[in-house]
């Protein structure tokens, strides 16, 4: 499985910042008609973290794939993988948000991770 730019831990912080109208946005996911207050986004979205999961030892082989720049999505959010049994995290330099603009890297990527698994 590849995940790109996936939110799991560090995303759900209450004191991670947000930009170019994301809190509006995730808002909006939540069910807001407004855009909420960031105490209010935190308590709904620390819900969310996935980081109990992280404690488990148990996962099909993973690709976490990102850009390095990502101002949505913490690189730890990503990295949190690199280590864990059949993981293998990547961040591609000089690009944002699911490797925006260099998803062609990022194709090039988990080609590879692919072959490498033998699922070609």
């Amino acid at each position: 499985m590849t995940a790109p730019g996936g939110p799991v831990d560090q995303a759900f912080s209450p004191d991670r910042t947000w930009a170019y109208g994301m809190a509006g946005i995730v808002g909006n996911a939540l069910g807001y008609d407004q855009v909420p207050s960031l105490d209010d986004l935190s308590e709904r979205l620390a819900a969310m973290s996935l980081h109990d999961l992280l404690d488990q030892d148990i996962n099909a082989p993973m690709l976490a794939i990102n850009g390095a720049d990502d101002v949505h999505v913490p690189q730890q959010d990503t990295l949190v993988f690199d280590g864990r049994r059949n993981c293998t995290a990547r961040l591609i330099p000089n690009a944002g948000h699911c490797c925006s603009p260099k998803r062609r890297e990022a194709v090039a990527a988990i080609i590879e991770w692919l072959a490498d698994l033998g699922l070609r």
